[in-house]
């Protein structure tokens, strides 16, 4: 069984590509952003005379079918393509369709048709843009792959290459909705991050699109999704963990089948063993995982990897003569090979020395511990209830600074929609009234979502 985390050869960070704006409603603060520049540049997509590219609005089929026909520069196989009766040779996308017939991308539905106006659902674009990037799909799953992806679903190959390439995340519940509509912002992030996978051969460097967390007093850094991971912050340790959400995990002290956790701590060796002697040491007493040195920022450390386990122990050498332990763990649930991918994208952006606290850091240090915990605690029951209905109201007034910086009174074609912002956390939230929903987050004081 191959190493459930990558060892330091592969840990190199892919660096972000830097843009301007192109968009007066894609904010650099968009989570959208940096998808939306990328393929604006590659001339993938395009925005309207009005300046705006409108993320929020849906895609149909012939849209989708342009956007992943351009990412892949899908061209015709030269084989005959039956017509579709609602594609006419007039049509603005009858080359698209025919091109990605051709290809075996679409094939229509039962009646011949192709149904070019209707809107395309998550998995139906997951399936579009990974044939006609000529991915390697499995034939055949055997286990479930989300809590709402089971193994017998006609698209859940597809689903394991998202998973395993980091294209998609799942939700605090475990669940990625393969029957959502998508909206041009999404469907964007979605080839985006395809088209950097078949350019790298590797997966989406995901922790690029993470918050960053700074712990002076153990001298790491390294970047998180604080949506769905929570951080419990001690005055020698830290511990990241993301919670069972269906079975209630209250406390990172045992592992749940759907939850994980990555431990830091310091051992100050007291008994002043070299490096060489503290590495056998460990060697010795843990003899059944699999031991591999390497160098992590400069530094000696050792890795330990327990399969069955499914845990990884670092221990890394540090200038004063103690170690900086690293614990990492998973469950064995429907979700470990996701969470399994987080841990190796968290620990593939850890810096250890000497680091500095900044404005963008999720968390910062011990002395305002206390003030930290309860925003993380806020932010996770906030957060916790994003796109649940009914639950938008209850969330916010958790929030006790918020205040509306803008209504959109059209919405989303089910009526007003406010801008709420809490400077306390620094989130803008994204609340839909007649749903009683809260539909987005955004950091920062911004109605560009």
């Amino acid at each position: 069984m191959k190493n459930l985390i990558l060892f330091l050869s592969l840990f190199l960070i892919g660096a972000s590509v830097g843009f301007a704006e192109s968009y007066k409603d894609v904010s650099t603060d968009s989570k959208y952003y940096e998808a939306v520049e990328y393929l604006t540049e590659k001339g993938v997509v395009n925005g309207y005379a009005d300046g705006t590219f409108k993320p929020d609005v849906l895609v149909n089929r012939a849209e989708a079918i342009k956007m992943v026909a351009l990412a892949f520069a899908l061209s015709p196989s030269g084989s005959e393509v039956r017509a579709f009766p609602d594609v006419r040779s007039t049509d603005w996308f009858y080359d698209f369709v025919m091109k990605a017939a051709s290809r075996s991308v679409v094939s229509g539905y039962n009646d011949g048709s192709f149904k070019p106006g209707q809107t395309v659902n998550f998995a139906e674009s997951l399936k579009m843009a990974l044939l006609a990037g000529e991915f390697q799909v499995p034939d055949s799953v055997s286990s479930d792959v989300y809590r709402d992806v089971r193994s017998s679903d006609w698209f859940a190959g597809y689903f394991v290459f998202g998973r395993d390439n980091n294209i998609i995340q799942s939700n605090l519940e475990g669940k990625v909705v393969p029957d959502k509509l998508m909206s041009r912002g999404e469907i964007a992030e979605v080839v985006y991050r395809m088209m950097e996978v078949k350019q790298s051969g590797n997966a989406f460097r995901v922790e690029k699109t993470w918050e960053s967390f700074v712990k002076p007093e153990l001298g790491i850094k390294l970047n998180l999704d604080n949506s769905v991971w929570r951080v419990n912050s001690g005055e020698e340790d830290v511990i990241f963990w993301r919670a069972d959400g269906l079975n209630n995990q209250f406390s990172p002290g045992l592992i749940y089948d759907n939850s994980g956790r990555i431990w830091f701590t310091i051992d100050k060796n007291s008994s002043e063993k070299s490096k060489d002697q503290y590495f056998n040491n460990i060697k010795s007493i843990f003899s059944g995982g699999a031991a591999k040195e390497f160098v992590i920022s400069g530094r000696d450390a050792l890795e330990l990897v327990f399969p069955t386990e499914r845990r990884v122990d670092w221990y890394i050498a540090m200038p004063d003569g103690s170690f900086l332990v690293v614990y990492t763990e998973f469950g064995k649930g429907v979700l470990g090979g996701e969470i399994k991918k987080n841990i190796e994208a968290m620990l593939r952006s850890l810096v250890v020395g000497a680091v500095e606290c900044d404005e963008s850091s999720v968390n910062c240090g011990v002395e305002d511990a206390e003030q930290s915990d309860s925003t993380t605690d806020i932010l996770s029951k906030v957060f916790a209830n994003i796109l649940v209905e009914g639950k938008g109201m209850e969330s916010l007034n958790l929030l006790d600074d918020k205040v509306i910086i803008e209504t959109d009174v059209i919405g989303v074609g089910t009526g007003p929609v406010d801008y709420y912002y809490s400077a306390e956390v620094g989130y803008t939230f994204k609340y839909e009234r007649a749903a009683d929903v809260i539909l987005d987050k955004r950091t920062g004081s911004s109605s560009q979502f």
